[in-house]
């Protein structure tokens, strides 16, 4: 008996195998169609790369298309009066410069996929949903590693939608893989099955939970401690304000600082400005989506609706790089809303429309990315590559450094080595604690007084290396107490930097 329920149980295994294999294809079609088609797909990608607001139609307006008006301005974060613009340029401001987003983005829609197919879908095998969300629950697990608005993202979108299916999620019940692929008449039914599914979902959540407690919670330690510690100006690192509330984005509509913070016109401003018509867009593309497609949508929404109102960093503008994760979804559903009007019987006008739209859209993106085509920055010339190969030879491996603001020097970039003081964007970006005390102090320690010597013991400086930027990012430096003080030697001297061994400077001279 118990041999016949051993071969019982392989046959449904082997049955559930099959079922899944003559599904598969079903798989991709879904993946490709969670919300439109191959044209809508393909407009979809380019608006999430070319997005932006106002700039690039100001250009047009009021300015002369030349080639040179193109290249002097970044048309995505100013307009043609010089005012400032809250969106960043998916390809230009964030997965060139800051790569960590090229990995992480594509981790992100893996992600969600994987837990829009372990939800909704019921073709598939118990084995294969588990895998689903332990695969998802693995790679939310080491996305802090790489990209920590990702991880901020990926909480808020599955934390809503486990709630959005809330009867599942507490549920444990487990579905049999039913074969309807031999009826095609079976598939209204079908669609209809998959809706209100009881597939329990309680043990598939654990499995997600489990990879991100055991791989993630490590990681996030090291952002409590920059939590804890505030930002560079003595305040909270995470703020809870409206994004419109910051400076300069109240100053559309001046005098609303007081008013409800939901009726504040600098609000609507704001995102017009920056992005055009697509956040209205985005919003009456709701009305076109299923029940499935809907529950989905929202769970991106909610994303864009905190980056509106906790501002993650000290810089209100890195909240960008969630609203680019809520952009992954709005511009799929934006084409589709597109691709209605463009399909209405009104025929020329109405694709008039369309194109004037879809331009306006894009402009602006494609305007930056023209220029940043074309745009030519010299990483690091022959003596700056010497000049590190010398460091490395030459000088202690955790030796610190007083060097230039740049956030492009050979000291650190190339050589590896640790700068005491360096570009002040990164450095409030970052929350670091004291950061206006430390330029003080090397503004100080540059003077050349003598009162100030002990700070050089005291930060276990070992080399000032002075060039032309140097000196005017501190315009007191006095390179000739350097030059003649008896306990300091010039170690590397050329036309472009000059090194000087600091570490046995005293106290008091």
């Amino acid at each position: 008996e118990e041999e016949d329920d051993d071969d019982e149980v392989e046959e449904e295994e082997e049955e559930e195998e099959e079922i899944l294999e003559k599904n598969r294809l079903e798989y991709i079609y879904n993946i490709k169609n969670i919300y439109a088609g191959n044209a809508e797909s393909f407009f979809a990608c380019c608006l999430w790369f070319f997005s932006g607001g106002i700039g690039g139609i100001t250009m047009l307006r009021d300015k002369e298309l030349t080639w040179d008006t193109i290249m002097k301005e970044d048309w995505m974060q100013n307009t043609s009066n010089k005012e400032p613009l809250y969106w960043f340029s998916s390809v230009c401001h964030v997965l060139l410069p800051q790569r960590s987003a090229m990995y992480a983005y594509p981790i992100d829609i893996v992600i969600f996929l994987f837990l829009y197919l372990g939800v909704t879908e019921t073709f598939i095998s118990s084995k294969s949903r588990r895998n689903l969300f332990l695969f998802a629950g693995f790679l939310t697990g080491i996305i802090p590693l790489v990209h920590a608005h990702s991880f901020v993202a990926i909480g808020l979108f599955a934390s809503l939608y486990a709630l959005i299916y809330l009867p599942r999620t507490f549920s444990v019940k487990q579905n049999k893989i039913i074969d309807y692929s031999q009826n095609n008449e079976l598939s209204e039914e079908k669609k209809k099955q998959e809706e209100e599914s009881n597939h329990g979902l309680f043990i598939n959540w654990f499995q997600f939970g489990i990879p991100i407690i055991i791989c993630a919670f490590p990681q996030i330690r090291v952002y409590l401690t920059r939590l804890h510690g505030g930002d560079s100006d003595g305040h909270s690192f995470i703020k809870f304000q409206a994004l419109w509330r910051n400076n300069p984005w109240n100053l559309t509509f001046p005098g609303y600082d007081k008013s409800f913070v939901l009726l504040d016109p600098n609000a609507i401003a704001l995102w017009v400005r920056a992005l055009g018509l697509m956040v209205p867009l985005a919003i009456i593309g709701y009305l076109f989506l299923c029940k499935k497609q809907k529950k989905l949508y929202l769970c991106f929404w909610i994303i864009f609706v905190v980056a509106n109102f906790i501002m993650f960093q000290p810089w209100d503008k890195d909240n960008n790089k969630l609203f680019l994760i809520w952009l992954f979804m709005a511009c799929g559903v934006v084409s589709l809303v597109l691709s209605k009007i463009w399909n209405i019987k009104l025929f020329f006008s109405s694709r008039i429309i369309v194109t004037v739209i879809f331009l306006s859209l894009i402009t602006s993106g494609l305007l930056i990315s023209v220029r940043e085509y074309h745009l030519r920055w010299q990483y690091m010339d022959k003596e700056d590559q010497q000049f590190a190969n010398w460091l490395v030879k030459n000088t202690e491996h955790d030796a610190t450094f007083i060097s230039n603001q740049s956030h492009i020097h050979p000291v650190t970039n190339l050589a590896g080595k640790e700068a005491f003081y360096n570009f002040d964007g990164w450095i409030h970006s970052h929350g670091y604690p004291d950061m206006w005390v430390r330029k003080s102090q090397v503004r100080n320690m540059l003077s050349g007084d003598p009162r100030f010597a002990y700070l050089f013991q005291k930060h276990n400086i070992s080399y000032v290396v002075i060039d032309w930027r140097l000196t005017q990012d501190y315009s007191n430096l006095n390179e000739d107490y350097f030059k003649k003080h008896p306990d300091v030697n010039i170690i590397y001297d050329t036309p472009k930097y000059r090194v000087y061994d600091v570490k046995n400077i005293q106290k008091i001279q």
